[in-house]
């Protein structure tokens, strides 16, 4: 109550003045009253020195002049009459004007005032406490009785002024400001209510739908949660059917556990791990092992959980079953690279040359593409399309494709249009490895000095699959026997290739496949051509 404490402040402070000025003015006028009467008797005295003086100086010249005229006994008897009269006055100022005196009664009267006013002060201080504690109270009384009956308070009439200030008029002045505020605060908190309610309702609604969600994702997913350091808190019915693991096995361990590679190197096993340490989200397919040790494949989502502190809780992992389409897929793929290999063994045979030619390529070109750094998923794709490099040459005629001598320029130039016609069988496919066999047939006889066909292009213009299979389609080609010609030493198959450095092929693949020739030749050993004719 700021407002009470400084009216008692104010209270103590008049008080103190008050008595201050009181006792002041008393004394001021003792002061003058004292001066006022110290005056009057000195000129009392000062009358009555000089009567006694004029009688002395009278009485002395009548008895020089005595023997003349002496003086008379009633003369005599009125001079000391008068002497004694004024001596008497004298006397009596001195006597009761005593300075003595006079302070002693002032003091008297200063410490009667002094002793009178502490005891009212100290009487109107009590007062004053006691009144404004009993304010306080009916203060507390009177609010609640406003905020209560607030509608049926218009005034409040001031019948009584307190010593201290104007409380009284000072709460009726803003009795209406009061009434504001409170009609303010009923109306925010009826809001705040409604607002209240409202969210409620909305989070009652999401709470409902939350459950709906969490149902069908336990029916529908595996889910996984996994803390900070990888290991498995909770996982749901799904996945255990899905692992054939009890929760009990699954929880506590390492995630990484069940993976179906659990070499540090594998894929999957650096993403996981990245994700932990980094707390980024994870999309993506992966395989586990079951208890039983069959392999599941799964399309995998994980989510960091994040406080609103934003710091990481644990991680949220879904896991879709895909099995069976993987298998599908892996059947299809499968499909399609047995359909190219008998495609492009076709084609070499029609040429009399064996189906290991298109094996020995298509690892050639593998083994190439890793050297380049190409991507795993790039490496297998060239591997399973290289062998329909030369899918085209069945729309060659077999007097030209099967003739054992040199071609004459014309015979050349209808050879050439294999490239093409290769590519223009397979260009509309939407199948991805028919698209990149469209594309080593159509680029595998381009040069990288832009001398080759069928388009003359040149450098890295040459898709890098057409490049890769350049080289090893000529690595074989002239190690290979022939209808038309015999297979060549290894030294001139070299010395051809590095003579053609830059010319015909990608220099960068050139010096791949000098460094390591010794792999290459172990993949000529591993599947060589078995004629009898």
């Amino acid at each position: 109550m700021n407002f009470l404490t400084n009216y008692t402040i104010k209270a103590k402070i008049k008080i103190i003045a008050f008595s201050a000025m009181v006792i002041i003015i008393s004394m001021l006028a003792s002061l003058i009253l004292f001066y006022d009467y110290h005056e009057k008797q000195v000129i009392d005295f000062t009358k009555s020195e000089t009567s006694i003086t004029t009688l002395s100086n009278n009485f002395h010249q009548k008895l020089l002049n005595q023997n003349n005229q002496p003086l008379s006994k009633k003369e005599i008897d009125e001079y000391f009459n008068n002497l004694k009269k004024n001596l008497h006055n004298s006397s009596l100022y001195y006597k009761d004007s005593s300075t003595q005196n006079l302070l002693n009664t002032f003091i008297v009267l200063l410490t009667t005032l002094l002793l009178f006013f502490m005891f009212f002060g100290y009487l109107l201080d009590k007062t004053i406490r006691y009144s404004l504690q009993s304010l306080k109270q009916g203060m507390t009384t009177f609010f609640n009785y406003i905020i209560n009956n607030e509608k049926q308070i218009d005034k409040i009439d001031i019948i009584y002024k307190d010593e201290v200030g104007d409380i009284l008029e000072y709460i009726n002045k803003h009795l209406n400001d009061v009434k504001k505020i409170i009609e303010h605060e009923r109306e925010f908190n009826t809001q705040l209510e409604i607002s209240i309610n409202s969210q409620t309702e909305l989070l009652l609604e999401k709470s409902n739908y939350l459950e709906q969600y969490k149902y069908m994702i336990d029916e529908a997913e595996a889910v996984i949660q996994f803390d900070l350091f990888g290991n498995i808190i909770d996982t749901n019915d799904h996945y255990c059917n899905l692992s054939k693991y009890s929760r009990e096995e699954l929880v506590g361990q390492p995630i990484v556990n069940f993976l179906n590679s659990k070499d540090p190197d594998n894929e999957f096993y650096k993403k996981i791990t990245n994700v932990i340490i980094e707390g980024t989200v994870y999309k993506g397919i992966n395989s586990d092992v079951s208890k039983e040790g069959d392999v599941f494949t799964t399309k995998t989502v994980i989510l960091p959980m994040i406080n609103k502190e934003g710091i990481i809780e644990y991680f949220f992992c879904v896991r879709t079953d895909i099995t069976q389409l993987i298998e599908l897929t892996n059947d299809i793929i499968d499909t399609q690279k047995d359909v190219i290999s008998t495609m492009g063994e076709i084609g070499e045979s029609r040429s009399k040359e064996t189906g290991q030619h298109v094996k020995r390529v298509a690892e050639y070109s593998k083994l190439l593409a890793i050297k380049y750094g190409l991507s795993k998923e790039d490496c297998d794709l060239i591997y399973n399309a290289s062998p329909m490099h030369d899918i085209g040459k069945v729309a060659i005629s077999d007097e030209i494709l099967k003739k054992p001598a040199r071609l004459t320029q014309e015979e050349f130039e209808i050879m050439k249009t294999h490239a093409q016609l290769g590519y223009d069988m397979l260009k509309n496919s939407k199948r991805t490895i028919l698209n990149a066999a469209a594309i080593i047939a159509h680029e595998h006889h381009e040069k990288y000095d832009g001398t080759g066909y069928p388009n003359n292009k040149q450098g890295e213009d040459i898709h890098i699959f057409g490049r890769i299979t350049a080289v090893a389609d000529i690595f074989d080609a002239l190690g290979s026997d022939r209808c038309y010609k015999k297979a060549w030493e290894l030294e001139k198959i070299i010395e051809l290739l590095i003579f053609e450095k830059g010319k015909h092929f990608d220099p960068v693949i050139i010096d791949l496949f000098i460094d390591n020739l010794d792999e290459f030749l172990c993949i000529r050993d591993k599947f060589q051509d078995n004629l009898t004719s």
